[in-house]
């Protein structure tokens, strides 16, 4: 068992081995034979000493529990297995040294960098547990990209679209979103980020806490309810109703006073289709409401149907707005 567990941590597993050792570490009643090789492991480990190097086994056992997706129920913690997975831990610290990924050096204990992305699919959100508890819900077609290192000094994720981040707080280790040049930085807070190739501007929305976000040498700091916009030319800071930008997380998509222009756009994404208009004078009208991002695309048109003078048809696979 302990030759199966180094071959694990090295990534040397075949798929049945691998799932072999995870059904393991997420079984209650952990097998006596993993058990003694936990144990015999964490006796090897002679370089790692508490006081020392808690910080790096503490990394590395967040690491195994976001690796195999491990939930545990906050209010009933498995001692046992949590004891066990800090075995483990510090086994991938002994292993991955006599390996070569990391190396021991007189301030600690340093990782051979990866780098882990995450893509939501389109017409779909996908919603992601970073290893520090830090939530993230991406937008469709958004992605999320972090490293291994994520953690020991700062907390740094690169977004590309858009993406909404429930922070865990840890004054230690400011959390940081990466947009194109711009960076948004926080330690414990609620808020939300959109970015696009496509679009010249970067929009921070703040929920709960406090957030800073700099370009350059230019930066804005946000309190709950405001906004920053991002240009080319400018950054500008707004009071808004934060559910308008946010609510996207919830399968929810709100609008006030907003052009029927934008919010096709809005359902182009959401949908995966594409929306023409019978002529241009509609693309200024403006509606507001709530859409369920749940339902049908056919379903949210009669609503909006409902409550303005505008009607649709499907032309060659592409949907029509027309004026009634």
């Amino acid at each position: 068992m302990k030759l199966l567990l180094k071959k694990y941590i090295e990534g040397n597993c075949s798929a049945s081995e691998k799932k072999q050792i995870e059904d393991a570490l997420t079984n209650e009643k952990i097998s006596a034979e993993l058990q003694y090789a936990l144990e015999k492991l964490w006796k090897e480990t002679t370089i790692v000493q508490a006081e020392n190097n808690s910080k790096e086994s503490n990394l590395v056992l967040d690491r195994i529990h976001h690796s195999i997706n491990i939930k545990e129920n906050k209010n009933k913690t498995n001692s046992f297995i949590t004891r066990y997975l800090k075995y483990a831990a510090a086994a991938i610290i002994f292993i991955t040294i006599s390996v070569g990924a990391w190396y021991s050096g007189s301030v600690g204990l340093f990782e051979k960098e990866h780098i882990y992305t995450v893509n939501a699919p389109v017409k779909q959100s996908s919603q992601i547990s970073l290893p520090d508890g830090t939530m993230v819900w991406l937008n469709s077609g958004s992605s999320l990209t972090y490293s291994s290192k994520y953690g020991q000094n700062t907390r740094t994720v690169k977004l590309q679209g858009e993406g909404f981040f429930d922070v865990k707080k840890d004054k230690q280790h400011p959390f940081i979103v990466a947009a194109n040049d711009v960076k948004v930085t926080a330690l414990g807070t609620s808020f939300n980020v959109k970015s696009h190739d496509n679009n010249d501007k970067i929009i921070v929305t703040l929920e709960e806490g406090r957030i800073k976000t700099v370009r350059g040498s230019e930066e804005k700091i946000l309190n709950p309810g405001m906004q920053t916009i991002v240009s080319k030319e400018k950054m500008e800071v707004l009071e808004v109703d934060t559910k308008l930008y946010t609510s996207w997380h919830l399968g929810k998509i709100r609008f006030k006073d907003e052009s029927l222009l934008n919010i096709a756009r809005q359902l182009e994404k959401v949908y995966d289709i594409k929306i023409k208009f019978a002529s241009d004078s509609i693309k200024n009208y403006r509606y507001r409401g709530t859409f369920d991002t749940e339902n049908s695309i056919f379903k949210t048109l009669e609503i909006l149907q409902l409550s303005t003078n505008i009607e649709y048809t499907i032309d060659d696979k592409q949907i029509v707005l027309i004026q009634k």
